[in-house]
Parts: structure tokens; sequence; C-alpha cells
């Protein structure tokens, strides 16, 4: 080979050379951009179910202040029913006692006039001492008629002071109870059963009857556990879902599972709780 031989087969190396540092460059150039990609669509991802799981979270609160806005409204009509019927039973008793004091009048009025007219009888026939008889006998009736509207008053003005009485113990026991109910954080206008204790307690057993999931926790009635209650279970921060309380015993209970509030695998030992900080 001679040296115009040798020499291009040193450029054409040198070429090759070049060509491959080029690709090489261009491979990694677009590799990185392919990573850069794929990382930015799975930080969109991560965004976007965070986003659905916040906006689940927000129907669910908006959904049960709305429940607990329908409860109140329903107990205040209850409590303005109650309290119109306790007028309109005082109205009727004033009544009552207001036609008891007309009886009781006019019958004064005739026993005043009978006895009167007795005493007349009396001192212009005395030898009428038959038609004296019955005119006496008149009086002692319209006497007792005036003992027993006297009696009857009597009874019904009693019936109306001890009814005052009760209705201002009653005013004075709702007022005590709102304000003991206020200072644990109730409201006073929800029903009793509707009130759930702030208790915690653990996942003692986990087990699936059918198409349920049931769990065993270490909380019951004596905490002030019903049938109808729902506790939150949770892991450390984690929550995991709502169980709806199906039967409870003095130191625990049995609760199933709420399927669409599912967000995790519960196991024994998670935490439960009546009540979750929001927010």
């Amino acid at each position: 080979m001679n040296l115009v031989g040798k020499i291009c087969v040193c450029l054409i190396l040198i070429i090759s050379l070049g060509f491959m540092f080029l690709s090489m460059a261009v491979y990694a150039t677009h590799k990185n951009w392919r990573e850069d990609a794929e990382q930015l669509k799975s930080q969109l991802d991560d965004r976007k179910t965070e986003n659905e799981r916040l906006v689940e979270r927000r129907n669910r609160i908006e959904r049960q202040l709305r429940i607990e806005q329908e409860i109140a409204t329903q107990e205040l009509i209850k409590v303005k029913g109650e309290r119109d019927a306790l007028i309109a039973e005082n109205n009727s008793m004033r009544q009552d006692l207001d036609t008891t004091r007309l009886t009781q009048r006019d019958a004064i009025e005739a026993a005043k006039a009978t006895q009167a007219n007795n005493s007349q009888i009396i001192k212009e026939l005395e030898g009428l001492r038959a038609e004296i008889r019955k005119e006496q006998s008149d009086r002692d009736s319209a006497f007792a008629a005036a003992k027993k509207a006297t009696d009857a008053m009597h009874q019904k003005f009693n019936e109306l002071i001890m009814a005052e009485e009760r209705k201002q113990m009653l005013v004075e026991k709702v007022a005590e109870y709102s304000n003991w109910l206020a200072s644990l954080g109730h409201d006073p206008n929800r029903p009793p059963d509707a009130i759930v204790p702030r208790v915690k307690g653990e996942v003692l057993v986990v087990r699936q009857l059918n198409a349920d999931q049931l769990i065993e926790i270490s909380i019951g009635s004596d905490d002030g556990l019903l049938r109808g209650h729902t506790v939150e279970v949770y892991r450390g921060n984690r929550y995991l879902g709502r169980a709806e309380i199906r039967d409870t015993e003095p130191d625990k209970s049995i609760g199933r599972i709420i399927p669409r509030t599912l967000n995790g695998r519960i196991e024994v030992g998670d935490r439960v709780a009546t009540k979750l900080r929001v927010g």
C-alpha cells in the first residue's frame, strides 16, 4: 500500500471515530429527554390522583354537613312544636280558671240572695215551719254548690300553679343540659342517638363474611358506642376506611367496613376512632 492509500485509510478511520462519537452524544441526549418526560408524566399522574382524592374528601365532608344541618332543622321544628303545645295548654287552663271563678261568684251571689230571702221569710212567716225548712234546704243546696265550685276552683288553681312550676323547671333543665352539651362540643339540637362519643381503640380481629369485611374492635357499649355509629380505621397517618357498628358488647364491638371508604388493607393492630380531626 502506497502513502496515499495509507493517508486515505487514516482519514476514513478518523471520520468513522467522529461519526461514532457524534452518534453516542445524540443517543445520550435523546435518552435524557425521554427520562425527563417520563418523570414529568409520573408527577402529573400523582398530582391527578391527589386531586381526585381531595375532591372526594371534600364531597364527603359536604354530604356530612348537609345531613347534620337537616337533623338540626328537624330537631328545631320539634322543639317549637312542643313549645306551642305548652302555650296552648297554658291558655286552656287559664280559660278553665276564669270559668271556675265566674261559677264561684254566681254561686256566692245565689247563696247570699237565698240567705237574705230565708231571713225575711223567718221574720214574716214564723208559723210556717214547713216552708222555712224547705227554704233552708234550698239554702243548704246552694251552699253545697258554692262549696263544690270553690273546691273545683282551688283544684284548678293548684293545677295551674303546678303546671307553671313544671314549665319553669323544664325550661331551666333544658337550658342547663344545652349548656352542658355545648361545653362538651355537641350540638344541643341533635338527637341523643346521633351524638357519637370520642373514643379510640384498635382492631382485634379481621374476617370476611360473604361480600362484607368485618372487624372486631376493642371499644364497646361501656364506652358509649351504639349500633349504627361509625368508626374510622387508620394506621399511623394513613386513613384506611370507615366501619359501621353492627353489634356491641360492653368491651368490644363488631363493625362492617363500608366498601366505598376502603383505602387500604386493614390488619389486626390498626387503630380506630369514632371521630378524626379534618384538615
